[in-house]
């Protein structure tokens, strides 16, 4: 990666926030597909439906994006 190779301390700022931080959406979502997954709540979606991908997309996503829960 570039900005690991230029010595920049504002660009390992940035890079160590972008990996590590809990504040990023890869990382929220990661954590709410946990949650779901240790919840029991996967078994009340209903299976191979639509409405039940919409169902896990809008608990992963819905926050993060303005889209997620729709």
């Amino acid at each position: 990666m570039l900005a690991k190779a230029i010595p920049n301390q504002k660009a390992t700022a940035f890079l160590e926030w972008l990996t590590y931080s809990d504040n990023t959406i890869d990382r929220q979502s990661r954590k709410k597909a946990y949650t779901l997954f240790e919840s029991n709540l996967l078994d009340t979606i209903p299976v191979g439906t639509v409405k039940g991908l919409q169902q896990i997309h809008g608990y992963l996503f819905g926050g993060l994006y303005d889209f997620g829960s729709t």
